[in-house]
């Protein structure tokens, strides 16, 4: 799980959110770009109701997304922020579906350091 300062906040979502360049999968959009602070992180996770209707299921959808990240962190690079949509089907998959997808996007777009992850 990623601590609360590694979180977007409020006031400055819209603003990152216009900045970052969009990557897309079938189970979800993540808009990435480079923060100020090249030795930050920063992530949010956006789960709307058309996903999922209940809070517990979109609450338990953000924990996986955040521990997948929290779990990557030392290998993803510095000095971005990442903004994860969610879509629908993504509550019918298993968490190490859904990691599994972030490392391979990641891996892809030359977003993880190293070779391990």
């Amino acid at each position: 799980m990623l601590s609360k300062k590694r979180r977007i906040e409020k006031k400055n979502f819209t603003a990152l959110q216009k900045k970052g360049k969009s990557l897309f999968t079938k189970l979800f959009s993540v808009t990435v770009g480079a923060l100020k602070d090249k030795e930050a992180f920063k992530v949010s996770v956006v789960v709307s109701k058309k996903v999922a209707k209940t809070a517990v299921t979109r609450n338990r959808l953000r924990r996986v997304v955040y521990g997948a990240l929290g779990e990557m962190l030392p290998h993803l690079q510095k000095g971005l922020f990442f903004i994860f949509y969610l879509k629908s089907g993504v509550e019918k998959i298993t968490k190490s579906q859904l990691e599994k997808e972030i490392q391979d996007l990641f891996k892809n777009n030359g977003l993880i350091i190293g070779s391990k992850v």
